[in-house]
């Protein structure tokens, strides 16, 4: 069975805990984390070595 492919929406707090809450899983494939703030997508970046994305739209089409 492969990974549930998911992306966080947002890089504030809630979504740097659900970031890495989800990232050491093996039974998911954290695509990325979504925010248009650059700032929160640097720190985001960073800390937890994920692709980041300003919008929705860039994320790949596959997501579950």
């Amino acid at each position: 069975m492969r990974p549930l492919r998911i992306a966080v929406v947002g890089a504030g707090h809630l979504g740097r805990i659900h970031t890495r809450l989800l990232k050491p899983l093996e039974d998911v494939e954290l695509i990325g984390v979504v925010d248009p703030i650059p700032e929160a997508r640097a720190r985001i970046a960073a800390e937890f070595g994920v692709p980041v994305f300003e919008h929705q739209e860039e994320l790949p089409a596959d997501l579950d």
